[in-house]
């Protein structure tokens, strides 16, 4: 494959920075530089946060990219026993989106972690998230009053030593070269794998973007879903012809069951 890194030098902010004045020492930019050969703490190529309750960090694509993967590097110190004994616990339980905002209710969720442990926790973690988005979000949270599993720390930081997002520079592309055309003239964005239509331009709509919406027409519509690497595309069928694109969400939170609804 041949994506490439849409993150690299890109703008990127986080919550609660560690000593905010240190020469950048921790600055958010830290995970979009493109150095990882040193993941200590005061290195100076991680984004690291004050141990607190909420921990968010983002990335700005400065547009809508489609996106294919995104690799994270954790902050290990160099060291796995301190990297397992003394930081995965405030990592644990992370969540990864993808959004046109800054606002991750707004976007996709990408991963949430509900399964690693301290041991298990992976300090070079990727997550397949074929979706469209100019925001990727990184998020934890230890919220007074909820349970937590064990082995997870009562606070959270950032710890990022990079980011890295793969993908195309260009909507309207899809294939590992990005170098295929989305095949619908008027679809706005294609799954970057398959070249299927994910949604059409304003004002088109059809399993190809040809459809022209008819003005007060009333009908019936079932909800389908199709799977493209665990991402779940859920889309409006009328006569089993596709009407528009609903919303893609990842596997870990989608669900396979149909309904029914009308569109005035």
């Amino acid at each position: 494959m041949c994506y490439i890194n849409v993150a690299l030098n890109k703008q990127a902010y986080q919550q609660y920075p560690y000593i905010p004045d240190a020469n950048e020492t921790y600055d958010a930019s830290n995970a979009v530089d493109g150095r990882k050969s040193n993941l200590k703490m005061t290195a100076g190529q991680c984004a690291v946060s004050y141990s607190v309750r909420t921990a968010t960090w983002w990335v700005n694509l400065s547009s809508i990219h489609s996106i294919h993967h995104i690799t994270i590097y954790f902050r290990t110190n160099n060291d796995d026993y301190i990297y397992k004994t003394f930081i995965t616990d405030n990592l644990l339980g992370f969540s990864v989106y993808v959004s046109n905002t800054t606002d991750r209710s707004q976007g996709t969720l990408c991963f949430k972690d509900n399964n690693f442990t301290k041991n298990t926790m992976p300090p070079v973690f990727t997550t397949n998230c074929s979706v469209h988005g100019q925001y990727v979000i990184y998020y934890n949270e230890r919220l007074p009053g909820v349970a937590y599993p064990d082995g997870y720390d009562s606070y959270v930081t950032t710890d990022l030593c990079e980011v890295e997002v793969y993908g195309c520079q260009e909507t309207g592309f899809y294939g590992s070269n990005c170098s295929i055309p989305c095949p619908d003239v008027n679809c706005q964005y294609c799954h970057i794998e398959t070249g299927y239509s994910q949604c059409c331009k304003p004002g088109y709509q059809g399993h190809h973007c040809e459809l022209v919406p008819i003005s007060g027409q009333i009908e019936t519509y079932r909800l389908k879903t199709m799977v493209f690497d665990n991402v779940w595309v859920f889309s409006r069928y009328s006569h089993d012809q596709i009407i528009s694109c609903l919303h893609v969400i990842s596997s870990n939170v989608a669900t396979e069951d149909s309904g029914y609804f009308h569109i005035y």
